[in-house]
């Protein structure tokens, strides 16, 4: 009930803006809740919802046109709260049908989906491009697909007895993105769905406790078993590009009851600051995309008016140096419930904001980009010393792997280079094998020179070849 006299002014409605278009030498990675995206079938066992053969057709187009307008048919698609894989298989023939009725290229996509134990029948599952970049070569090539912890339990606080853990659990895609010239970009996608903030706090009790210890332990369990697989990961392979998306019912920041995110990241808060406390089980951490995301545009999901982030994208130090951008589409969160009738439009297919992250691939061979810098010595008169007194520095977008020939001109007098490839126009060269270098990484190369008495060491280095 307004006050009498007040201007009552309705908001402009919700915009729906999609992520830009991957560049070429980019992947991109998407997850996207569904919101219990059932079929027209009355599963047994599950308190699903068997939609009308209309209103099916209508989440089918709907989300369709999300996924080919608002996320630009994403290399990857990490999907959330789908009823089953036969549902996710006739998603992905519906976007293969309606991109190329809209002039598109078919994705292909591939569907991916294990059925898990919860008991509404939503289930996490992946999407892949399986479009041809070659003959024979699909631009996502599937390694293995496989379901981790569905047997897997927990202590009940309030009964003291092991009860199931992962009502979804995380379902791990073994992935390698392909590009027509060659280049490849491995990537292991594990897509979330964790136990909702749903009476977490909640003091009832129950048992030997109350609703909210359960709730508590839960997710706090659940955050700790899956730092434990990331962490058997990357010891067996440290180098793995680990991609973690989905749904994590968490913010980025600790909540004060149960610190989620920064358990599966690594960076748990300290016990002294929140109810449940967890151990860091992570080295090295994780990275919350999420994080580097603007403040106006951090969230993805509205609950009572609070505009928050659910859905995250965490990435290993592999993965971390591939990435270039990490976006949210918009229609949905901020969409009002009337927007589901818009079958022309993907406003309101969902409760849930996608998120979409672009992982650059390392460019093709091109002329390597350094810098040479003299560094200060001290002249030490033997007749043979060892100098670092230059540095190659990769100003480039991609890793320099070597080898690189480095001319010496100008070499003083009396002064030999030990080691020379030969020589260029008179000036003996060196052809260095560089280590593996990031862009901004700086390589300090031993040179080495046979120097009869005090001959200044004065030389003009230049680079002759380099390719990354």
């Amino acid at each position: 009930l307004p006050d009498a006299g007040s201007a009552v002014v309705a908001s402009a409605p919700a915009v729906v803006r999609s992520v830009r278009a991957a560049e070429a030498t980019e992947a991109t990675v998407a997850s996207f809740n569904l919101e219990r995206f059932f079929d027209t079938v009355n599963a047994a066992g599950v308190s699903d919802v068997a939609l009308t053969p209309a209103a099916f057709e209508t989440r089918l187009a709907k989300a369709s046109r999300a996924i080919r307008e608002s996320l630009r048919l994403p290399d990857v698609l990490g999907v959330v709260e789908m009823e089953n894989l036969a549902t996710l298989q006739t998603l992905a023939a519906r976007i293969g049908t309606d991109a190329i009725a809209a002039g598109l290229p078919d994705p292909a996509y591939a569907a991916y989906l294990v059925e898990g134990n919860d008991i509404g029948g939503i289930d996490v599952g992946l999407l892949v491009k399986t479009t041809p970049v070659a003959v024979g070569v699909p631009r996502v090539e599937v390694v293995a697909v496989a379901q981790e912890g569905l047997t897997d339990t927990y202590i009940d606080p309030n009964t003291l007895q092991p009860a199931l853990l992962n009502d979804r659990p995380p379902l791990i895609g073994e992935l390698v993105v392909h590009y027509a010239d060659g280049r490849t970009l491995p990537l292991t996608v594990i897509v979330n769905h964790l136990r909702s903030l749903n009476g977490v706090a909640d003091e009832t009790p129950q048992g030997l406790g109350t609703i909210g210890a359960r709730v508590r332990a839960k997710r706090a369990a659940q955050a700790e078993s899956l730092a434990r697989l990331v962490q058997g990961r990357l010891t067996a392979r440290p180098d793995e590009r680990l991609v973690l998306v989905g749904d994590f019912n968490a913010f980025q920041f600790s909540d004060g009851l149960v610190d989620l995110i920064g358990t599966i990241k690594g960076t748990p808060a300290p016990a002294d600051t929140v109810v449940l406390a967890s151990p860091d089980l992570l080295e090295p951490d994780l990275v919350d995309l999420v994080d580097a995301v603007s403040p106006a545009q951090r969230y993805s999901y509205v609950f009572d008016g609070n505009a928050q982030s659910l859905d995250h994208v965490l990435v290993s130090p592999a993965a971390l140096s591939s990435v270039s951008e990490i976006a949210f589409t918009r229609g949905n969160a901020d969409a009002p419930e009337t927007a589901r009738n818009l079958v022309d439009s993907p406003a309101r297919i969902s409760d849930h904001d996608a998120a979409v992250v672009y992982l650059r691939a390392t460019p093709p061979d091109v002329t390597a980009q350094v810098r040479f810098t003299r560094l200060p010595f001290v002249f030490n008169p033997l007749t043979r010393v060892s100098l670092s007194l230059l540095g190659v520095t990769n100003r480039g977008p991609g890793k320099i792997v070597g080898p690189v020939h480095l001319v010496f001109d100008d070499l003083a007098p009396g002064l030999t280079l030990l080691g020379a490839s030969g020589t260029i126009d008179g000036a003996p060269f060196l052809t260095l094998d560089v280590p593996a270098l990031r862009p901004g990484e700086t390589w300090l190369p031993l040179v080495r020179f046979a120097n009869p008495g005090r001959v200044p060491v004065t030389f003009t280095p230049r680079l002759l070849s380099g390719r990354f």
